[in-house]
């Protein structure tokens, strides 16, 4: 199985890679949003640094980035001395799907969340036609409906 760690900012030519992937994978497209690489690099570096921030990465045999999720500790709007793990993005390689790297890497995004005293931890999902599995996932893991996010470009 692969090792989970955070992420350095060695890792940031495959984080570029799977940014760019998860870009086109999104659909964000269709609404405006590109992917610019110099400011993706920027921001994955201040995203590594921060205390209220975590980076993880599955690291493959071949020290390869198979698979990654961020997240980052937000406010609760009913009570701001609540904080919830929020997920920023999670991804891993489609040839590694289903062998057990997804639920590691949201396993230490949790331990990280309970370390930081976060409350309740958020994870999203894209809609698309996985969305039926990933539901299956999420509630298999523990997780519960709470809203669904709509989005409009302008």
């Amino acid at each position: 199985m692969p090792e989970i760690r955070k992420a350095t900012e060695e890792d940031l030519p495959d984080l570029i890679v799977i940014g760019w992937e998860f870009s086109k994978y999104s659909g964000a497209g269709s609404f405006g949003l590109g992917f610019d690489l110099p400011l993706f690099s920027d921001f994955m570096k201040i995203l590594i640094s921060r205390q209220d921030c975590i980076v993880l990465v599955a690291i493959g045999e071949d020290s390869k980035v198979l698979g990654t999720i961020g997240g980052i500790l937000e406010p609760w709007l009913a009570n701001p001395g609540q904080r919830v793990a929020a997920e920023l993005w999670w991804w891993v390689d489609k040839d590694v799907r289903g062998s057990g790297i997804s639920q590691n890497l949201i396993s230490e995004f949790e331990a990280w969340a309970k370390e930081k005293e976060a409350a309740a931890l958020r994870m999203h999902s894209l809609a698309n036609k996985r969305q039926a599995d990933l539901d299956r996932f999420y509630l298999k893991h523990g997780f519960s409906p709470v809203d669904h996010v709509f989005m409009k470009g302008l």
